[in-house]
């Protein structure tokens, strides 16, 4: 049996949509440390619906994106 490429498409975009969600969420600051956690946990425990929810609903609520280096130079 032979995988076709829309079956590996099937399963690439949900699983490509829900690491960007994920990363997105890492990776930008938030208001409010319990709203970031709260998209951080739907996107872990509800991988597609979660990650389909934060790009409609969550996006718009992310600030900046986390500077690394900003991290790097604390005394």
């Amino acid at each position: 049996m032979t995988i076709l490429w829309w079956q590996f498409a099937l399963l690439f975009i949900p699983l490509a949509l829900n690491f960007w969600a994920i990363w997105h969420i890492w990776a930008h600051e938030f208001s409010d440390q319990r709203q970031k956690m709260i998209w951080f946990v739907c996107a872990v425990f509800f991988p597609l619906f979660g990650a389909v929810a934060y790009l409609f609903f969550g996006r718009k609520h992310a600030g900046h994106r986390i500077s690394i280096n900003a991290e790097r130079n604390l005394p």
